[in-house]
């Protein structure tokens, strides 16, 4: 618990030590808000419901620090999970860093620790598009030992339209030593200014509770965009997991910024 602690607030003091934004034209905070239910079925187990806020703040460097609280109902119980996340230029790249516990709880992770970069690999001569190289790491740690997941990917830039699209493999160390592998693949298309739509599928190994079980998952989600600074958000989930239950999830989320 202090070693976590000590990181947690390490983390905090980085972001409060840095640079402070001055005025310039783009909102310096950002207030996310999301809640989400999903029903299980071929199970006795209860419906899953969860609540979550996340602030932000980017100074003038760019640089990003954020704070977020979740709260989950899973399994007949409920947890509170804290995160505190850094994000800034890196090697050519931007990288971040997330660090999070549920301080003792029933189902989420004791410590989870997130790594990610992203670098463009390939620009055209001239006009837009491209080729981004992602990498993104995760150890989480429930209590019983550390699960381990790899997911280095690819992102390709439409060069005709505002437009992505990922191909990633996963791999997912348990807590027993064994590797498992698979495959998502995500898009994000802009409809107008105002209009998002973003999908994706994926059949790959997913921890859940700390125990790693083969899924078949899809993802169709939109978000709407109310001026410059307000964002909604719908995401609709469905995810079948082998040998046990299938889950079905609605998410709403919020986007402020201020």
């Amino acid at each position: 618990m202090t070693i976590r602690l000590c990181i947690l607030a390490g983390l905090g003091l980085a972001g409060l030590l840095a640079p402070c934004a001055a005025a310039r034209p783009a909102p310096s905070w950002t207030a996310d808000i999301a809640i989400e239910h999903a029903e299980l079925r071929r199970t006795t187990l209860e419906d899953w419901s969860g609540a979550a806020l996340q602030l932000g703040r980017r100074t003038e460097t760019g640089r990003l620090v954020w704070a977020r609280a979740e709260w989950s109902q899973r399994f007949g119980a409920q947890d509170s999970f804290l995160q505190l996340g850094l994000q800034d230029q890196f090697a050519g790249g931007v990288g971040s860093l997330a660090i999070g516990s549920a301080f003792g709880g029933d189902f989420r992770e004791d410590l989870d620790v997130r790594l990610a970069w992203t670098r463009p690999a390939w620009r055209p001569d001239q006009g837009p598009g491209g080729l981004d190289l992602d990498l993104t790491a995760r150890i989480a740690d429930y209590g019983d030992g550390a699960v381990t997941v790899l997911a280095p990917g690819l992102v390709h830039y439409l060069r005709d339209r505002d437009a992505w699209l990922s191909v990633s493999p996963i791999l997912v160390r348990g807590s027993e030593g064994r590797w498992e592998s698979g495959l998502a693949v995500r898009g994000d298309v802009g409809l107008d200014a105002n209009w998002r739509l973003r999908g994706g599928a994926s059949f790959a190994p997913e921890v859940e509770a700390g125990k790693v079980a083969w899924t078949r998952g899809l993802e169709i989600g939109a978000r709407r965009k109310f001026g410059p600074d307000r964002e909604l958000g719908w995401t609709v989930t469905h995810v079948d997991r082998s040998g046990s239950y299938a889950r079905t999830g609605l998410t709403l989320s919020l986007r402020q910024r201020f």
